[in-house]
């Protein structure tokens, strides 16, 4: 069977073959039915694409939830530590003192992403390459964060172009995925060495030291490797490997605060009624923030993939 659209999204050939092998005679070879083992594989596929969609209904969930509390009245009850509750209020703190809200949006939906999982986030651009995906919606911000996070890369040999992205496995380190034949796959060794020859990917990917802010903020490892968290390491101390915010209590966040700011902003009585979740939305906005805006000519902020590659 020969599909002449080369341009056809995976979740509609599988669909196509499908039907297809429902109508041909199985083929055995060594008394295994080659056509059951494909259609196995398809039916796996289709899992893991159903498996991205659902994540991302679940970060749409906390999306909205942390637009919603953007809005003025807006107010976190006592004894609720949700993230995106004290988020929403931050970002709207943060605008209303000048920032770009456009651009805190997107950091957002960047904090939802570096979030997940290696398995988690495989499967949520295999689902959203694999779709036609509407503009305006929550899915096209999400593509919009991994189209931010992959790289051209120019084959020295030839006219190619591949199309990396840098997925960070903590059981096998790390997994270079590359667009290929209209999917995401594991780049092969040789593949791997030539884009790490490559100048625009060793500036996306390697962190040199010259470049970085005395405080980084990344997402990394909590101690077990369950999930991710917002760390700050302090560049100045070589055996700091990173602290988590949450845990680092009001005076030292605040000092953080007023270190990456540059000025004593953020005091006891300026910041009087502000709970230890919303000054670490706070912090991470702000140098997320400052990332982004390039400030200083400075790393301010990694994601976690490429603060795991980095050995943070």
């Amino acid at each position: 069977m020969y599909i002449r659209n080369k341009k056809l999204k995976v979740f509609n050939i599988i669909s196509v073959l499908k039907l297809w092998f429902l109508t041909v005679d199985y083929t055995t070879i060594n008394g295994n039915n080659i056509s059951e083992n494909v259609l196995r594989e398809i039916k796996e596929e289709e899992t893991n694409i159903s498996s991205g969609k659902s994540i991302l209904d679940s970060l749409q969930e906390k999306y909205d939830l942390a637009v919603q509390f953007q809005q003025k009245d807006s107010v976190v009850k006592r004894g609720d530590d949700n993230w995106y509750k004290f988020c929403g209020i931050a970002i709207r703190r943060l605008t209303e003192g000048g920032m770009r809200d456009n651009i805190l949006d997107e950091l957002l939906v960047d904090h939802l992403l570096d979030s997940l999982l290696f398995s988690e986030k495989k499967e949520v651009i295999q689902y959203l390459y694999s779709n036609d995906i509407e503009e305006n919606t929550f899915q096209e911000k999400a593509m919009n964060y991994f189209r931010r996070n992959t790289i051209i890369f120019q084959n020295k040999f030839n006219s190619n172009s591949t199309t990396s992205i840098l997925l960070y496995n903590i059981n096998e380190k790390e997994e270079i995925l590359i667009f290929a034949n209209g999917s995401w796959q594991k780049a092969e060794p040789e593949d791997i060495r030539e884009l790490l020859e490559a100048a625009n990917v060793r500036d996306k990917w390697i962190i040199k030291n010259q470049k970085l802010n005395n405080l980084i903020g990344f997402m990394g490892y909590e101690k077990q490797n369950r999930y991710l968290v917002f760390k700050i390491k302090d560049m100045k101390s070589k055996r700091n490997s990173g602290a988590r915010c949450d845990e680092g209590g009001k005076a030292k966040t605040l000092k953080m605060l007023n270190e990456v700011v540059g000025e004593e902003r953020y005091t006891n009585e300026s910041t009087k009624g502000l709970v230890q979740t919303e000054l670490c939305c706070l912090l991470e906005m702000i140098m997320r923030y400052y990332n982004r805006m390039k400030i200083d000519d400075k790393i301010w902020f990694l994601n976690s993939d490429v603060a795991l590659f980095n050995k943070f």
